[in-house]
């Protein structure tokens, strides 16, 4: 350039810089500081993978806009709502909302996603502090607590689809169909490992049934309702499980049940005096255990509980027994390559067995409600796996390019100013809307 003695010697060589690649990198990391940007969510609890698996795409969409001298304003409209836009066949611009989704991730806690979304593109784009109002009107600058809000809703009526949106067409390939047989096989261990957690999951309800027993009459004597869950955990019984057994039980107690009438009996006797209140029932049962199951009646008889509680471990050790009878069944049947069994032979073990495992049975729970009862076991427990396929969508050559999109949800809905900032504390509901002192 020193050495160029040409009149147009410094258009040139600026023209030649804009022209390089290197230029939208090195402007493009301006940008990505004031859009938070980053690779990684934060801290996150239950070993969930801290990469964001498509990032990048993002950051190539700076750059890239950088280099083709993009008008601010399409930029911008770009990073706020490109899923909004006609976008026909060309969907490299939905890349653009990593401006709302790369930000860290606050345990996953949504009023603090939102917030940190507010915030970039409030002082991002506008260069104010709008979630200073989070709890309060702004102290200085025209923002009530009501535009904090306003935006609130905006946010929290949209979402991360579950499957993120293709930014090209699929194309099969080696690489690609490589790449989709290592993810196949990640979600078949994903699946099975949720399998075998929802099966033991119900194996442990099976053989607690007396702590529900217990607990089923114990919450009845509970004063303040509004407190269930946390008799629950108190007695370490799940709350969803526990109300199925309350259901089931007030049911049986309207007819004559060979299995659960000794307890109905016992149950209006329990309090000062139980052992000897209890004697004519034990007596009875022992002597002429007529309409109750005779594997009942014997193991409640014979063994003289002094108090509800021992009741209740009787009922425990009995359909452990039971439960235990029917896996021998099954693992003999298997090892003998017999076909499986599909009732006890034994009739009266049969109806016991049956409130294990029919499809009502309260310590049966369907799958979909195991699924949400049990849902921190496994989410964290699949975790490593769901680690897996992130880690293809860094590694893999194959992998198609998604981007990193915010969607509406299908039902849009306002949110209620929180009183202080306390997502208790709800007061009036606010209209989404843009900050009122710019509308």
């Amino acid at each position: 350039f020193e050495n160029d003695r040409r009149p147009d010697a410094y258009p040139r060589l600026v023209d030649q810089l804009l022209a390089s690649p290197h230029y939208g990198e090195r402007w493009g990391r301006y940008w990505l500081d004031v859009a938070r940007y980053a690779d990684t969510r934060g801290y996150l609890a239950g070993g969930e993978e801290r990469r964001y698996a498509f990032s990048y795409t993002y950051r190539d969409y700076v750059v890239r806009a950088f280099n083709e001298d993009k008008p601010y304003d399409q930029f911008l409209i770009e990073q706020i709502a490109a899923d909004r836009l006609p976008l026909g066949e060309d969907k490299e611009a939905l890349a653009a909302e990593g401006f709302l989704t790369l930000g860290r991730r606050f345990l996953n806690n949504q009023n603090d996603i939102i917030d940190d979304r507010i915030d970039v593109v409030t002082r991002g784009t506008l260069g104010l502090t709008v979630t200073c109002a989070r709890c309060h009107d702004h102290k200085f600058d025209p923002i009530s607590t009501r535009d904090y809000y306003a935006l609130h809703g905006v946010f929290a009526s949209s979402e991360e689809p579950g499957e993120l949106p293709l930014l090209e067409p699929l194309t099969n390939s080696p690489a690609y169909e490589d790449y989709l047989k290592a993810k196949a096989k990640i979600e078949k261990e994903i699946g099975e490992f949720e399998d075998q957690e929802i099966a033991k999951f119900r194996a442990d309800l099976r053989q607690n049934v007396g702590d529900y027993l217990l607990a089923t009459h114990d919450v009845a004597e509970l004063a303040d309702q509004s407190k269930f869950d946390e008799f629950s955990g108190e007695h370490k019984v799940l709350p969803a499980v526990l109300r199925r057994w309350m259901a089931d039980l007030e049911q049986r107690e309207k007819n004559p049940d060979p299995v659960f009438g000794p307890w109905f009996e016992l149950v209006k006797l329990d309090g000062p005096g139980f052992a000897t209140n209890t004697k004519p029932v034990l007596t009875r049962l022992t002597a002429d255990p007529a309409g109750v199951n005779p594997i009942v009646a014997k193991a409640i008889g014979e063994r003289a509980p002094e108090s509800l509680k021992q009741v209740a471990e009787v009922y425990t050790r009995l359909f452990q027994q039971i439960d235990d009878e029917w896996k021998t069944n099954l693992t003999t049947a298997t090892t003998e390559k017999k076909s499986a069994p599909t009732a006890l032979s034994d009739p009266n073990h049969e109806a016991l067995r049956q409130l294990l495992y029919a499809d009502n049975a309260p310590a049966n729970l369907p799958d979909a409600e195991v699924r949400k009862v049990h849902a921190r076991r496994l989410r964290e427990g699949a975790a490593p796996l769901r680690n897996k396929i992130d880690a293809l969508s860094w590694t893999h050559p194959g992998v198609p390019l998604r981007a990193m999109a915010l969607v509406d949800r299908p039902e849009p809905h306002d949110s209620p100013v929180f009183l202080r900032g306390n997502p208790n504390n709800p007061g009036v509901k606010v209209p989404r809307r843009f900050l009122e002192v710019l509308s």
